[in-house]
């Protein structure tokens, strides 16, 4: 299984985060709301079957990936640069965000695998998982 971990620095309103809890409202199902259909659209093109979401240093849940693709027009039109589209088939929610350099993960910015057991330190630190799906 190959688990990356992504940054999500950007805080533009029209194509990042401005504050944490539109970050949060993206994992609690935005992914699959708002034209974006479950289709996640990054800079980088790593290939993973997880994607750990992180922003500021904390990992706040994860996407399962169903597949890969090149972006669309569309999906330059959503966000800036994008270089690979994942279609996420689950987000999930931690209860509590994860601290990563605490676990001795850090230089992720652009993109970091990491092993199923920091994986599994990773979710058991988060708590409680909500799940999310494109219904």
């Amino acid at each position: 299984m190959k688990i990356v971990v992504y940054g999500n620095a950007d805080k533009d309103e029209k194509t990042g985060f401005p504050s944490e809890a539109d970050f949060i409202d993206y994992i609690k199902g935005g992914i699959f709301r708002n034209n974006n259909d479950g289709r996640y659209q990054y800079s980088q093109q790593h290939d993973a079957d997880i994607i750990l979401l992180s922003r500021e240093g904390k990992v706040y849940g994860y996407f399962v990936i169903s597949g890969m693709q090149k972006p669309s027009i569309q999906d330059t039109s959503i966000a800036k640069n994008p270089r690979k589209v994942y279609l996420v088939k689950e987000s999930i929610l931690f209860e509590n965000p994860v601290i990563l350099r605490y676990i001795d993960i850090t230089r992720y910015q652009f993109g970091k695998s990491i092993t199923e057991d920091q994986f599994d330190k990773i979710k058991h630190l988060g708590g409680t998982q909500s799940i999310y799906t494109n219904q």
